[in-house]
């Protein structure tokens, strides 16, 4: 059974909000930064109250991110001999292809982002939900402003492209 439907949940989690004077709560032992952040919060969903699972990130993180995954792919086809090898890594002939890949593809105009909200009903607790926006840093008041018109029925995703400016440090 989902525990992020039923109504002591529920209550938890807002009396935890409540407690830090919020409508949300960070979620404990786990990592965050000026890109990202992993909240609790309420609300309803399709007519129910349910605990909300979120992943809070900026448009530029999803940007940088959908330029590597595309540039890794684009290693991978070229190079099928780099297969199998880890991309996060710092250093290597693979992680250099990748970079100069992902420097072409950045100037390429498909890759433009725009605000969204995807829900996953598929999980253990509540409902899973990733929320991008186009701001140039998560912060308490960003989430805030967010989670406010979220439950006011408010909130409308900018639904506008944007493309970031690329350096190699990204």
């Amino acid at each position: 059974m989902n525990t992020g439907f039923s109504k002591e949940e529920i209550n938890k989690i807002d009396a935890a909000a409540q407690g830090e004077n919020q409508s949300f709560i960070y979620q404990e032992n786990v990592e965050r930064s000026d890109e990202f952040a992993s909240i609790f919060f309420t609300a309803k969903y399709k007519g129910k109250d349910v605990v909300f699972d979120a992943f809070v990130y900026t448009l530029e993180m999803e940007f940088v991110s959908n330029i590597y995954d595309a540039a890794k792919d684009a290693v991978l086809e070229e190079h099928p001999e780099h297969e199998g090898k880890d991309f996060d890594e710092d250093e290597g002939a693979h992680v250099d292809l990748m970079e100069e890949y992902s420097v072409e593809l950045a100037k390429d105009e498909d890759f433009q982002v725009c605000e969204f909200i995807d829900y996953d009903e598929d999980v253990d607790y509540g409902v899973s939900m990733d929320v991008c926006f186009n701001i140039p840093e998560v912060t308490t008041a960003q989430i805030e402003k967010f989670v406010s018109a979220f439950k006011a029925g408010t909130y409308e995703p900018d639904k506008t492209f944007y493309a970031f400016d690329w350096n190699d440090e990204d």
